[in-house]
């Protein structure tokens, strides 16, 4: 078993949060605490599934370790857009583009182009933007979103 994977999670408050993700059998986990070594960052983790995660959360040991490894060694299979996606999304964040309601859509507009044909995606854009809405309240001054077919557009909470 050997998974790679690049993430990008919306959590709550314009919080995203960007991943590089390898999986193998724990019976490889040397491999993988090789990695910590090689890109001086991550962690790994045991699963209960009889494998090992490898992980980088940290944006900036995304933008100064992983990504410029991919950009030196690029990768010729399917997974070259996630990390082409996910470099992107990570320059956006470092920028403080996401604070933004545009840049906010922007990073949303490249997330769900990431791994088109995948299983873990759960929420369609529109369900996701009618989630985000439904957690937000109003009452307490927070924005919450409504997907409009132009654009995404920020309705202000009644305070």
């Amino acid at each position: 078993m050997e998974m790679v994977g690049f993430f990008i999670s919306f959590r709550d408050n314009r919080r995203i949060v960007v991943s590089y993700t390898v999986i193998q059998e724990s019976s490889c986990k040397e491999v993988l605490t090789e990695l910590t070594e090689y890109f001086n960052c991550g962690a790994v983790y045991d699963l209960p599934s009889a494998a090992s995660r490898f992980q980088v959360e940290n944006l900036d040991k995304l933008i100064n370790h992983v990504i410029p490894h991919f950009a030196e060694y690029p990768l010729h299979t399917v997974k070259k857009e996630s990390f082409e996606i996910l470099s992107q999304v990570c320059h956006l964040l470092k920028e403080g583009v996401h604070k933004t309601d545009e840049g906010l859509q922007q990073i949303i507009d490249l997330a769900y182009n990431m791994n088109k044909e995948g299983k873990g995606r759960r929420l369609t854009k529109e369900e996701f933007i009618q989630k985000m809405k439904a957690k937000s309240s109003p009452k307490k001054g927070f924005l919450w979103w409504e997907f409009s077919i132009l654009k995404l557009v920020r309705v202000e909470g009644i305070v």
